[in-house]
């Protein structure tokens, strides 16, 4: 999380949160903006801090999953695996394509069922998140119908044992409060 006051030449305050997802930080009264971000998403809002108040900021982050209804995911080049370089693409329900244009990160969420080449050891099924681009979206996302997307991995997916294939997004928000002395 960075916290800047916009000024020139004053750096940001850098913090990390601790185990429950909490910092805590000192600053002077002014106008700030605080950015949180990880690896599944970022997200900024602009605040103030008065004098003899005391300021929460409150960040959420809520993730979805959308089921498509037809993916061309397959090993191509017999390797077992969908490198990189490799496309997807996706078909999804058009109610879904909003959530999916307006999140800040976009997943593939393979499934491998426990015991499986893609899978730990671990019981039930297990989800390898592996990040993704969208390369294309489709030109009318209000059309009806199911909408295509194609879709770049970040790293490779497993194509031994895959079960299932979703497309998770993540957005998120800040509130901030500040309290009357």
């Amino acid at each position: 999380m960075s916290i800047g006051s916009g000024v020139v030449g004053v750096a940001s305050l850098l913090t990390s949160t601790n185990s429950s997802g909490e910092a805590q930080v000192s600053l002077l009264p002014g106008n700030y903006t605080i950015r949180v971000y990880n690896g599944g998403f970022t997200t900024f809002s602009d605040f103030s801090i008065v004098s003899s108040r005391t300021t929460f900021a409150n960040v959420s982050a809520v993730r979805s999953e959308t089921q498509p209804v037809f993916s061309d995911l397959s090993d191509q080049d017999s390797s077992g695996f969908v490198g990189p370089w490799q496309q997807i693409s996706l078909a999804v329900n058009s109610s879904s394509a909003k959530l999916i244009l307006t999140s800040s990160a976009i997943f593939l969420d393979a499934v491998y069922p426990r015991g499986s080449v893609g899978a730990s050891l671990s019981q039930g099924n297990v989800t390898k998140e592996v990040s993704a681009l969208i390369v294309s979206e489709p030109a009318t996302p209000s059309a009806p119908g199911p909408l295509w997307f194609t879709l770049q991995p970040s790293s490779f997916i497993s194509v031994t044992g895959l079960s299932d294939l979703a497309i998770g997004t993540y957005s998120a928000s800040i509130t901030v409060n500040i309290l009357e002395p």
